[in-house]
Order: C-alpha cells, then sequence, then structure tokens
C-alpha cells in the first residue's frame, strides 16, 4: 500500500506549519544521524529533528501538527489507534550520497505517513520487494506507505532544506 495525495490540508494552514517550523523561536535537536543509526553503521548524515510524539511521551506541541494526518484518516474512512512517533526532520544540503540509510521505523504493524512542508528536491525511496518508488518532497504532499517497507530519506542538492513532518501509526 503507497498512496500520495497532493494538498491535503489547505494552502493557508501548510503556510502556517512551515512559518512555524521555520520560526527562530522553534525548537531544532541535532541528530549526529537523522536515521537513528549508530556511529559507524553506514553512512550517518547529521540533521536536525523536533519529536513531537514518541510513545508516550508528548512535546505539548504536537496538537498543531495533527491536521494531515486527520484529514488523511478521515478522507479514506480510517480511525486511528495508535500514535507511535510523530517527529519533523530537517535535512540540509550536507550529503552527496544517493539516500540516506536504508531503514524500518519499527519492526511492528504500522503505517508512515510524510507531510511535506516545503518544495525541495530530496526524494524518500520506498521499496517494495523488487520495485523501487520514489517520491519528491512537495508543500502540502502527504505520503504514505506501509511500515514493513524498507525506505531512505535524501539530502537536497539543489535546495537549503527539506523539512518532513513523519508520522508512525496504526488504524483499525
Amino acid at each position: 500500500m503507497i498512496q500520495t495525495i497532493e494538498n491535503i490540508i489547505p494552502e493557508s494552514h501548510q503556510d502556517f506549519l512551515l512559518s512555524k517550523v521555520t520560526d527562530l523561536r522553534f525548537d531544532w535537536h541535532f541528530m549526529p544521524d537523522v536515521t537513528y543509526v549508530e556511529e559507524g553503521e553506514g553512512h550517518n548524515t547529521p540533521g536536525f529533528a523536533h519529536v513531537l510524539i514518541n510513545g508516550q511521551k508528548r512535546s505539548g506541541q504536537e496538537d498543531m501538527f495533527m491536521a494531515p494526518l486527520n484529514e488523511y484518516l478521515y478522507r479514506t474512512n480510517q480511525k486511528l489507534s495508535a500514535l507511535h512517533r510523530m517527529r519533523l526532520g530537517c535535512l540540509l544540503a550536507n550529503c552527496d550520497q544517493e539516500h540516506n540509510n536504508k531503514h524500518i521505523d519499527f519492526n511492528f504493524e504500522h503505517k508512515v505517513g510524510l507531510y511535506y512542508l516545503n518544495d525541495s528536491d530530496g526524494d524518500t525511496l520506498v521499496w517494495d520487494d523488487d520495485i523501487v518508488t520514489k517520491v519528491s518532497p512537495k508543500k502540502g504532499r502527504f505520503f504514505v506507505f506501509d511500515g514493513k517497507f524498507p525506505h531512505a530519506s535524501s539530502c537536497p542538492k539543489e535546495h537549503t532544506t527539506r523539512i518532513v513532518l513523519t508520522y508512525n501509526f496504526s488504524t483499525r
């Protein structure tokens, strides 16, 4: 299951979310590797993250970023049973690899939803057996795939940043 929806939320809301995460008062935290790989285990790409939800831990700002996922659930007539993690990621034009480390976020049944906050390059790649799906970051785009599929981000080369909101969730 791989699905892409353009302009999942109204453009005014897209602009609002982008302005929030690019404001100097927004807390971004340095990550030595954006895919949580330990030092020396593959190609480490540094970047920045803001974790909104991780298990039971909440940042207090998660409600502001729920609209893309809520709209997806509404349009597909699904109900959220669990939101395992919700994380903002900011990649910089600091890597010349084809893509970052290929990985799976969690080893249990779930879905991955990516909401792209800005127009950029630096595709997301998803591997389903021998088929590789590439999706380019486009402001307002929502991309969903089965969490069992290995995937990888790519750093921008033509743009300075690539900002993505990742939802790891389960539905009923």
